[in-house]
């Protein structure tokens, strides 16, 4: 989403149209993490729904290209995925963001089969 939207900044730059990309990472107190009630990997954090909409409201005002909103261990992880994926997944694999993940993924199958 952030490259296509990158895209579509330089395609239209001077138009007066404008897009921000923004990068919540784990928001905690509302959403799937929320309702699945577990918590994100203590290193990469988490961030509140009013910081989120603060970060939107910022990259408006501002025209901002892209707003990390989460802790800067969640936006070193994106650069590292950036500049090498592999590395990236070695990294998220280290940092429990696979086993997170994982078991988001075995709360929601339960749900669903629940219902």
């Amino acid at each position: 989403m952030a490259e296509w939207t990158r895209g579509l900044r330089l395609e239209l730059q001077g138009s007066g149209v404008h897009f921000s990309t923004i990068l919540p990472g784990y928001i905690n107190e509302v959403g799937m993490f929320a309702k699945f009630q577990i918590k994100s990997p203590s290193l990469l954090g988490s961030t509140s729904p009013s910081k989120v909409a603060s970060a939107v409201v910022k990259a408006i005002e501002k025209d901002k290209l892209e707003l990390f909103v989460n802790s800067s261990p969640a936006r070193m992880l994106s650069v590292a995925c950036e500049l090498s994926p592999s590395f990236g997944d070695w990294l998220k694999r280290v940092l429990g963001v696979v086993d997170f993940q994982r078991q988001k993924v075995g709360k929601n199958c339960d749900l669903e089969f629940k219902n």
